[in-house]
């Protein structure tokens, strides 16, 4: 049979609260009898010592004579009342509620001295025989008062462990069906956060957990969707000219054929970055890490870009505040993150305009900064830069921009590197991008 984790959690305090309230139940049981007992147990030394004392006063007196001031002294001694009878039965001398209470609610002990009775004394209920019918209702009483408290703590200790399981397990409940339903693709799936407990803070990483896999999701299929408009307009150009061809419709001229291989380099393109992101975002980017000076990749990377700035009438400047400390990296890879920048730059700054490079030593790291006067970036599109296939610019051609993948590629290989990098724009002047490499050796 399977149960439920709410029966066993209810179980669990039931049997837990049950075996605690028995618990107390039977010591107190054993203990009011244990002390009963006592209270018994000195009640007949008391009245061993009244017959004593009487049977001494009245051999020191020889007779009965005085005994009154004795048998009140008695009742202050010992708080219980009693009778004294002469040897022919007539009642000399009481004390406390004797006289209302009368003998048939005593115990009498005869008194003897030189082997005769004397008198009798009659001793009130607290001399009164063990376990005599009052004792027993008392204890009768007691262990009925004990049996209501027992099932009282039963009723309370029920609805008490059904509250406590229902708190812990609703929420762990609505977890169960939000993961089953996240299962089975529903990544919109959130769980109310109740308490600040552990509960809660679970509750929290599910609903952290599934936000992430909804992004993801939206990703993928944004990606998916992506890479078929990319690939798209080429393979359409490519089938075009290739079908114009075989119909004898377009000759195959060079300038063509020059068409058509572009149209393959961007193809390919688009397959090494899309290689080199996917390796990247896995943590799998292998970096050839070296020793060197960032002056002279930076200076590499604008000399690369030379001619393109001259046709865009662009300057390009470098500010570096020296010395600056080597850093350990990937060349090839760092150099490919500053052509990335550059590039994104010179494509968006008009003529006359002008892209400058800084970098400088700040608190243990390099930071380097490529700021231009062009463009800029919209405000609500500044957070998304560096997602891959993201383009600001919506209109702009896929040879004009290529595929929207090249600050995507940047960021993982600055992570990749120990770094950190962001951006800042402001639209109609200009952008910022700024990233920070370690001076300590990268492990």
């Amino acid at each position: 049979m399977k149960f439920s984790f709410q029966f066993k959690i209810f179980i669990s305090f039931l049997i837990g609260i049950l075996i605690a309230v028995a618990t107390i139940a039977y010591w107190a049981r054993y203990s009011t009898k244990s002390q009963f007992d006592k209270y018994l147990e000195r009640s007949g030394e008391a009245e061993t010592r009244i017959v004593e004392d009487l049977t001494s006063f009245y051999k020191s007196q020889g007779s009965w004579d005085g005994v009154t001031s004795l048998v009140s002294g008695i009742f202050s001694d010992y708080g219980v009342g009693i009778q004294l009878a002469d040897e022919n039965g007539n009642i000399i001398a009481q004390s406390g509620r004797m006289g209302m209470m009368g003998m048939g609610m005593s115990r009498s002990q005869p008194i003897p001295v030189d082997g005769k009775t004397v008198g009798t004394v009659f001793i009130g209920a607290t001399g009164m025989p063990r376990h005599s019918m009052m004792e027993r209702n008392f204890i009768t009483d007691v262990n009925r008062s004990l049996y209501l408290a027992v099932i009282v703590a039963f009723i309370f200790s029920f609805i008490l462990s059904y509250v406590i399981s229902r708190k812990i397990v609703v929420p762990v409940r609505e977890l169960s069906e939000a993961a089953e339903k996240l299962a089975h693709g529903e990544f919109s799936q959130r769980v109310n956060v109740r308490t600040n407990d552990e509960l809660g803070e679970l509750a929290e990483t599910f609903n952290f957990m599934a936000k992430k896999l909804e992004d993801n999701e939206r990703t993928r299929k944004n990606m998916l969707s992506d890479i078929a408009h990319e690939l798209r307009t080429p393979i359409t150009t490519l089938r075009g000219n290739l079908e114009g061809f075989m119909e004898g419709v377009i000759p195959p001229d060079k300038e063509k054929i020059a068409e058509i291989h572009e149209e393959v380099i961007l193809l390919s393109r688009l397959v090494d970055d899309l290689r080199e992101l996917s390796l990247a975002e896995a943590g799998e980017l292998k970096l050839h890490l070296t020793l060197f000076n960032l002056e002279e990749i930076i200076e590499k990377a604008v000399k690369a870009f030379t001619q393109v700035s001259k046709d865009r009438k662009v300057k390009i400047k470098i500010k570096t505040k020296k010395p600056l400390s080597e850093v350990k990296g990937d060349v090839q890879r760092l150099g490919q993150a500053l052509r990335n920048l550059l590039s994104n730059s010179l494509a968006h700054t008009a003529k006359g305009g002008k892209v400058e490079i800084r970098a400088e030593e700040v608190d243990g790291k390099i930071r380097i900064e490529i700021e231009d006067n062009g463009s800029g970036i919209k405000e609500e599109d500044l957070p998304y830069i560096f997602e891959r296939f993201y383009r600001a610019e919506k209109s702009r051609s896929h040879k004009e921009a290529r595929v929207g993948l090249g600050l995507a590629i940047t960021k993982e290989i600055i992570i990749a590197h120990g770094g950190e990098i962001e951006a800042e724009s402001e639209e109609g002047k200009g952008t910022l991008i700024r990233f920070y490499l370690p001076i300590e050796q990268i492990s």
